[in-house]
């Protein structure tokens, strides 16, 4: 166990912290990135972070970065067996397996180390996670939980599963006021033991390959050349992201006469829609495969305006929106709770979710922009999540001493509710 004594108040050795995130393969990774740069300045925390084998930002990380997550099975074009497993069918598994596995070399880490706040990512429902945030607690750790993409229409044992996992959280943080808010409804979570801080990011283009990013933006350029106006969607592409009521809105949408408009889908997904569909409409052009983080900013930095149909109210944040506004983007979104707290008329419009009227007129409205205009919007987007960023580092510091004095008093109690009963 950790020793007591070493986090008396007024100690001088900082808090060694071990933040677990598994789903950092992609542009995803830049959320940890984040996370890091935010603590980078703070001498009081010694931050570690386990992470996938994958990890798109890990320049300069050192010895404090710990890959162990799915160096075989992860969906990017730097894992030469992905191809195979997928025609063996045995993916799927071996991910499980290595989940697991990932998650049993962090145990003899944490003691070794002695890690005393682990601050754990929860993606998934899968019997690993609550298995290592049980050991973590066994081992008198602090254990802090990120919930990400929990607000969710789903099983109902999904749902059970994640609720056990968060009730062993010494602290369950959010990153928005309306998760925070139907984690209470759809779970019975206390509302006030839910914190809320700002949801980081970090500055992409300074950790990307430059040179794919030059070679994959000139090839965006050349395929979309012929439009005055460029609309994307962008990322892993499911029916709940509202990807019909586009097309659909993208169908009766009157753009001036004279604007070339074009609609770029990029990512993996295709089967989520009507792919058939989209190539009949006019100006419509498809990229069907997991995007590369260089791909995915290269969309972002073609394109005019990113749209966010999202057509479901339970969708926890959007790493899109976010890269959206770092990219300087303006954004057209449907006004689930997301998305109201993201965007306002400052950085975007909103529109009616699952309503195609509503989103064609709103294409139509960023057509007529101009691109200063556009660019304002951007601009007051990227300005919104600077803001957000400045208070990162003393939230994420303060979230980690309370959770630490708080598990500490706790325990404190128990001994002595049972001196007292002996």
């Amino acid at each position: 166990m950790a020793d007591d004594a070493s986090r008396a108040p007024g100690r001088r050795e900082p808090l060694r912290v071990l933040y677990v995130y598994h789903g950092t393969a992609g542009v995803a990774g830049a959320y940890l990135a984040g996370i890091a740069s935010a603590l980078a300045s703070v001498e009081s925390v010694d931050l570690r972070m386990a992470t996938n084998h994958y990890f798109a930002f890990a320049r300069g990380r050192g010895k404090r970065l710990l890959p162990v997550f799915f160096a075989l099975t992860e969906n990017t074009d730097r894992n030469p067996f992905l191809r195979v497993l997928e025609l063996s069918r045995l993916r799927l598994p071996l991910r499980y397996a290595e989940l697991a596995l990932g998650y049993l070399r962090l145990v003899p880490y944490v003691v070794r180390e002695r890690i005393e706040v682990v601050n754990l990512s929860v993606i998934d429902d899968e019997l690993p996670t609550w298995l290592f945030a049980l050991t973590v607690k066994a081992l008198g750790r602090t254990l802090l939980v990120t919930a990400h993409d929990v607000v969710f229409e789903g099983p109902r044992s999904s749902a059970s599963r994640r609720r056990r996992v968060f009730g062993l959280a010494d602290r369950l943080v959010v990153h928005f006021d309306h998760v925070r808010d139907e984690l209470q409804r759809r779970m019975g979570i206390p509302r006030e033991s839910i914190h809320v801080h700002p949801f980081p990011w970090a500055e992409v283009e300074t950790v990307l390959d430059s040179e794919r990013l030059r070679r994959h933006e000139a090839a965006f350029r050349t395929e979309l050349r012929e439009y005055d106006r460029i609309f994307l969607l962008l990322g892993v592409l499911r029916k709940e992201k509202g990807i019909e009521t586009l097309l659909d809105a993208w169908s009766r949408a009157k753009f001036p006469p004279g604007m070339r408009c074009g609609l770029l889908i990029a990512g993996k997904g295709t089967a989520c829609f009507d792919r058939a569909r989209a190539n009949r409409l006019p100006n419509v052009v498809v990229v069907d495969h997991y995007l590369t983080p260089e791909e995915f900013w290269a969309a972002l930095a073609t394109s005019h305006v990113v749209v966010l149909p999202y057509r479901v109210r339970w969708y926890a944040h959007s790493s899109v929106a976010l890269m959206a506004f770092l990219a300087q983007k303006a954004v057209v979104a449907s006004d689930i709770p997301l998305f109201r707290a993201l965007v306002d008329s400052e950085s975007g419009l909103l529109h009616g979710a699952g309503n195609a009227d509503d989103l064609a007129r709103a294409l139509e409205r960023c057509a007529v922009l101009g691109e200063t205009e556009l660019c304002r919007l951007g601009q007051a987007g990227r300005r919104k999540l600077v803001a957000n960023w400045s208070v990162l580092p003393v939230s994420l510091r303060a979230l980690y001493d309370g959770a630490t004095v708080s598990r500490r008093q706790a325990s404190w109690s128990a001994s002595s509710r049972n001196r007292a009963n002996s």
